[in-house]
């Protein structure tokens, strides 16, 4: 179950769900009260804002309402602490929740709204510690409730929000798993959740800025529209200075979007936010450092990464910062500080995200990157275009010993001219890159297979775009490759949705 959902819940769980902890009592009982008061409204909204909040000023009302958010936020708990000890007890409170609420006898549709929501928040849980199996049986339930509620009351606008972002989960699941999928009773597309969590943003609804930030991080990972997603973003957070949460995904989807530069000048304005009134946001920290790397100020990013690994409480992305520190010091020459933070990555950690199961995999190889095609990949990674092509300008292929860094140097130029629009020279080194590198298990080919599936698709070449989505699928068993057919799967329904518009 974990390959089938586990990249786009990990994207969207973090942005939504990082919020703040405190311990609390659910409510003993629950009357039928359904919609947000004003005490429940601003509490609602400064969990968006990832603000502190008086827990006591509401967990012992008796609304349903009130009995959701403090489930939210509980949900938020776990998912900052990543503290496995801490899941049976979760578990526990989430059956209550649904026992209160299935004892509800009630025709407001607020009812299974919340029923959903809450076994969603309990998916985004069990998958976060690693219970794959529980957060996929949890999200077929999620998704029975809110059908049946859509099919009473298609007229309600916030299990849009719900029904949406399962639908794009469902959407990005390769074809070879929906024989899965049916078998669950489960169908939707990216284009059916995009349109449905667009009716709710459009709307003046309490929960339409969840739907837009959905939105906007649907563009920013999936869709590729990386322009669109920013200056939505943008927009969103000059409009909501205050918020923590959507200048954290701000900030995320500028440097998924290789502009770490802009990336720190907002991190330096989300400074203020980070004490007083506010959670203590480890994955800024996080952010800040990475960002750091790719600039190649390496000492500010090993000061950053060994920040995060102090006040981190979970163990997601501990591996990887305990790697990049060993990285950093590397590339400044300081081979005992690196063979020390690699011992300490390799003992720590888990290795559920992407970037955890790439510092490990770095970690347990018998060879080591070439360090000038390091800096490449970082300074590209980051959006440091001219600094990339002035340093891969003096790399020669005849002075790179085995064949990974021959085929990298092609793959790594292939990037730097695609990020900077010169097509012909990419698609050249793209093709090069797979005419090498495809019989090998790493993710050189793959990506740059999808990277020509997007190339064409720009350019209106349909066959092409669709030959190579279907390549960059072919591939089996490398790094990313999740995250790789997630997007191949996506172009291919692009290609779809325009054919049926023409």
């Amino acid at each position: 179950m974990s390959r089938i959902f586990k990249k786009w819940m990990v994207y969207i769980s973090y942005p939504l769900f990082c919020c703040l902890f405190f311990n609390v009592t659910l409510p003993t009982s629950a009357q039928n009260t359904w919609e947000f008061d004003q005490q429940d409204l601003q509490s609602y909204q400064q969990l968006l804002s990832l603000k502190r909040i008086d827990t006591s000023l509401i967990q012992h009302k008796n609304r349903n309402s009130t009995l959701y958010l403090l489930h939210f936020r509980q949900s938020v708990q776990l998912l900052i602490s990543d503290n496995p000890s801490k899941l049976a007890d979760y578990e526990k409170r989430t059956e209550r929740v649904l026992d209160q609420l299935r004892k509800q006898k009630s025709d407001s549709p607020y009812l299974k709204f919340y029923t959903a929501e809450v076994l969603l928040q309990s998916a985004f849980v069990h998958l976060k510690l690693g219970h794959e199996f529980n957060a996929g049986w949890e999200l077929r339930k999620a998704y029975r409730e809110i059908r049946r509620n859509i099919k009473t009351y298609p007229d309600f606008l916030p299990h849009y929000k719900t029904i949406g972002l399962l639908h794009i989960i469902i959407g990005s699941v390769p074809d070879k798993y929906n024989w899965l999928l049916s078998l669950m009773g489960m169908e939707g597309s990216v284009k059916d959740g995009m349109n449905e969590l667009k009716s709710l943003a459009d709307s003046d609804n309490v929960f339409n800025t969840e739907a837009k930030l959905l939105i906007l991080l649907m563009q920013g990972y999936i869709l590729q529209e990386s322009t669109v997603a920013v200056d939505g973003l943008k927009s969103l957070y000059n409009s909501n200075p205050q918020s923590l949460l959507i200048g954290y995904i701000y900030v995320s989807v500028l440097m998924k979007s290789q502009e770490s530069e802009a990336a720190l000048q907002v991190l330096e304005s989300l400074k203020d936010l980070q004490y007083e009134g506010y959670i203590e946001f480890s994955l800024l920290v996080y952010l800040k450092a990475e960002a750091l790397l790719q600039k190649g100020d390496y000492l500010q990013a090993i000061e950053g990464y060994q920040q995060f690994s102090r006040i981190h409480q979970g163990q997601n992305y501990l591996k990887d910062a305990f790697y990049k520190t060993g990285l950093a010091y590397w590339l400044i020459n300081e081979t005992d500080s690196t063979t020390k933070y690699y011992q300490i990555a390799l003992s720590t950690g888990t290795t559920l995200t992407e970037v955890d199961k790439h510092a490990n995999k770095q970690l347990e190889s018998e060879e080591r990157p070439n360090q000038a095609i390091m800096e490449v990949r970082l300074l590209t990674d980051g959006g440091y275009y001219k600094q990339a092509h002035d340093k891969i300008e003096n790399i020669r292929s005849s002075d790179l010993t085995n064949k990974k860094d021959q085929i990298e140097l092609n793959y790594r130029k292939a990037r730097i001219y695609h990020q900077t629009d010169q097509f012909n020279a990419a698609i050249a080194f793209y093709k090069l890159t797979i005419n090498n590198g495809e019989k090998n298990n790493w993710y050189f080919a793959p990506n740059s297979a999808l990277q020509l599936g997007f190339i064409y698709q720009q350019e209106d070449n349909n066959y092409l775009a669709e030959k190579y989505f279907k390549k960059a699928l072919s591939y089996k068993g490398y790094e990313y490759q999740n995250s790789i057919e997630n997007k191949a799967k996506s172009g291919l329904s692009a290609l779809k949705d325009r054919k049926v518009s023409e």
